[in-house]
């Protein structure tokens, strides 16, 4: 049973007990006990914080189970003392009082509740300031019976704040002491937990506070928790400030092997463009545009006026341009296909446009229009789909009196059929893995449909598709 558990029944009997007191006590006993649980709960409410600060300074305890210490120890000392006080004063008068019976009952229910409220909201506030049992709620993500705390935080609010009535200081109060607690147990247990869980930890913290909790507090937070993105981030500036250093300490090697012998040097660097233009001829000649050029310009770089590096780029620019003017000619013709597809869709001629789409698939699978184009087909006249395991061989024939085709392939497949009437369908797959699935749709809408998954299994279908 989790301490959040505990903490609620332990709430609910302390109603309980109040309850209790306030049915075997004559009228004016209860509401004694509704004074001393009011005026208690203010006490706590107010001192706690001073109070928690001289003990916390004084004996090195955490702020937090300071200031539960002290709140606690106001709440039950200005309880029992007013019980005490008035007890002594009144003596046996407070026994013989008498009230009218019909207040009784009701007068005995409202004051129990009130008192019960009083007594279990301070007794809350209390618990939840103490970091442990906050942590237990936070990480079970429950929260206390009816939200007491902040109900007995808000009954000090509205007779002390000024300004906005009873948010600042109903803020100041959580602040001070759930949201502390809360923070501080969060702050010593965050790395104990899972490196997965750790920002999820910190994202209830922020939930369970929203509002209360300053934005310096949730980045001191994030920055314990573990981020494997931070950690990569800081992999990759490790890494490359490895590279730069690695590059800077060759070209110091290289700087000062050409300031010892200036003619080698010289050679050198003529003999190493010399490669890099033949290196960039070569990558020109397989078409690795992109490499020769870079090539090339390193080449340049070594030396400005080698007319066989500006020759290379000046070769890999005109292909470049000659490539692009191509696949612009090569997308224009798959826009025709489009077209001229979607001119056979609008005749009705399902077949000449699935060619046409499939070609202009195969020049550019991202020409405009295209995807379009095939979703509208796909609703279109009478369909054999045949799908499944990619990759999947079949044969069959289709077709009924008037005429049979033959048809062969892999899956996925698409067999526009223009008789009316009884269609037979039989596939068979000539490949023994994988799963054959056919279907028979019309204008959409699926007809019939059957599958295998048998060695070179077969499918047969009959099914009228009307006129």
């Amino acid at each position: 049973m989790t301490a959040a558990i505990l903490l609620n029944i332990g709430l609910l009997l302390a109603m309980g007990v109040c309850a209790y007191l306030v049915w075997r006590g004559n009228l004016f006993e209860c509401a004694m006990l509704l004074g001393q649980s009011f005026f208690s709960l203010l006490a706590a409410l107010g001192l706690s914080a001073p109070v928690g600060g001289l003990i916390s300074g004084s004996m090195r305890v955490p702020l937090p189970y300071a200031e539960a210490i002290a709140c606690a120890i106001l709440w039950i000392g200005v309880f029992a003392g007013m019980g005490g006080i008035a007890r002594a004063i009144l003596g046996d008068t407070m026994t013989d009082m008498r009230f009218d019976d019909r207040l009784a009952v009701p007068g005995k229910v409202v004051i129990g509740l009130l008192a019960a409220y009083f007594a279990s909201g301070v007794f809350s506030l209390v618990m939840v300031t103490i970091p442990a049992i906050e942590g237990a709620c936070l990480r079970d993500d429950t929260r206390v019976v009816g939200g007491l705390h902040r109900g007995a935080v808000a009954v000090y609010a509205g007779l002390t704040a000024s300004g906005e009535p009873g948010k600042s200081a109903e803020d100041r109060i959580l602040r001070r002491t759930q949201v502390r607690a809360g923070v501080w147990w969060a702050k010593a247990n965050i790395e104990s937990e899972d490196p997965s869980r750790q920002l999820a930890l910190v994202e209830k913290v922020e939930a369970r506070y929203a509002g209360l909790i300053d934005a310096a507090t949730l980045k001191e937070l994030r920055a314990l928790a573990y981020d494997p993105a931070e950690e990569e981030a800081e992999a990759a500036r490790t890494k490359a400030e490895e590279e730069r250093k690695a590059r800077d300490e060759r070209e110091k090697e290289e700087a000062e092997a050409r300031s010892r012998k200036v003619e080698e040097e010289k050679k050198a660097r003529d003999d190493r463009v010399r490669d890099m233009v033949n290196e960039a001829n070569s990558l020109l000649g397989a078409g690795d545009l992109k490499g020769a050029a870079a090539v090339a310009e390193k080449a340049l770089a070594i030396d400005p006026e080698s007319e066989e590096s500006k020759a290379v780029i000046a070769a890999a620019e005109q292909m470049k341009a000659e490539r692009e003017r191509a696949a612009e000619l090569t997308r224009q013709k798959a826009g025709g296909m489009v077209k001229k597809a979607e001119a056979y869709l609008a005749e009705g001629r399902y077949e000449l446009a699935l060619g046409e789409l499939d070609a202009a698939a195969a020049l550019d699978p991202r020409c405009p229009g295209l995807k379009e184009a095939r979703e509208r087909l796909r609703g279109k006249g009478v369909q054999i789909r045949l799908g499944g395991s990619a990759g999947t061989g079949f044969r069959g024939h289709f077709g009924n009196a008037e005429g049979i085709k033959s048809v062969s392939g892999k899956v996925p497949g698409v067999f526009f059929v223009q008789q009316r009437g009884e269609l037979s369908v039989v596939f068979r797959k000539t490949t023994a893995e994988g799963t054959l699935v056919v279907e028979i749709v019309k204008e959409g809408r699926l007809l019939a449909k059957r599958s295998t998954e048998a060695r070179n299994g077969t499918v047969s279908l009959s099914q009228d598709v009307g006129e």
